[in-house]
């Protein structure tokens, strides 16, 4: 939002959307916790708490809801022409990072909303290998992805500390050439 220079997305402030994904971030955080938390406090007789796994499910369902309200937002900003961001040569890879990382994350998350719909003892669950491809590897791609793309190579580079010192002691026998002609 700050790279198109404008302060506002429709009633959106920067700060604000900033605000909402994070909260929203916590509050489905702290579902799947209280979920994990109740499914793990059952006794020895039941392997897991009936009670848990909506929690746990309705955290990841919520996670997913709102990763696709952040996907469907960045598309927007991205291709609306009143932000002036569709056309711009340098921010055509940070994009498509973007978007890369974001669909190989809600690929994740889709998985972890089916796997714990199913349940501790479901085919996903029990079978490795989906395991691997659909939660592993998805993170291990958006670290590649994001390693390999990190958004401050697109940023400009900031001043050496040796030119800021140079600008100050340019800056400071300025100054005391212009005391001394007082």
């Amino acid at each position: 939002m700050r790279i198109a220079g404008n302060a506002r997305v429709g009633f959106f402030r920067p700060s604000w959307v900033y605000r909402f994904f994070f909260a929203s971030d916590l509050l489905c955080l702290g579902i799947q916790a209280a979920g994990a938390g109740v499914s793990t406090s059952s006794n020895d007789n039941e392997p897991e708490s009936p009670a848990g796994k909506p929690l746990l499910l309705v955290g990841l369902a919520g996670q997913l809801i709102f990763f696709g309200i952040f996907a469907i937002f960045v598309i927007f900003m991205h291709s609306s022409k009143k932000y002036g961001l569709r056309g711009r040569r340098d921010l055509r890879i940070p994009f498509w990072c973007l978007y890369l990382t974001t669909a190989l994350l809600f690929i994740r998350n889709t998985y972890r909303v089916i796997e714990f719909a199913q349940g501790w003892h479901g085919y996903l669950a029990t079978t490795e290998r989906y395991f691997y491809i659909f939660d592993c590897l998805m993170v291990v791609l958006t670290f590649v992805v994001y390693a390999a793309l990190h958004s401050s190579i697109f940023l400009p580079t900031a001043p050496s500390f040796a030119s800021l010192t140079a600008d100050v002691s340019r800056q400071q026998a300025s100054d005391s050439m212009e005391l001394s002609k007082v």
